[in-house]
């Protein structure tokens, strides 16, 4: 994000930047909350060999981490060893 941004405050200095997947313009109050998710997920979908089946397997992983609270964000960030505590406030 930083990369676009940097290039949309100074396009007289910067002749071009990389900023792969960046969601530059999803600020709190302007998008759904849930507009990069459900972006994501119809993006595998429309890949997916099983679109329907990938997309129930993701509902039914944050439904297993919701069901676990609060220990299953803990254990999220343990396993991917996160330098902040993983919360339901990504």
């Amino acid at each position: 994000m930083l990369a676009a941004w940097f290039r949309m405050k100074y396009p007289h200095i910067i002749q071009g930047a990389h900023a792969s997947s960046a969601p530059i313009l999803f600020f709190p109050g302007t998008v759904s909350p849930y507009a990069f998710n459900e972006l994501v997920t119809r993006t595998y979908a429309s890949y997916a060999n099983q679109a329907f089946a990938f997309t129930d397997t993701l509902r039914t992983g944050q439904v297993i981490i919701n069901n676990t609270l609060p220990d299953g964000y803990k254990q999220l960030g343990d396993v991917f060893k996160t330098c902040k505590a993983i919360t339901d406030r990504w």
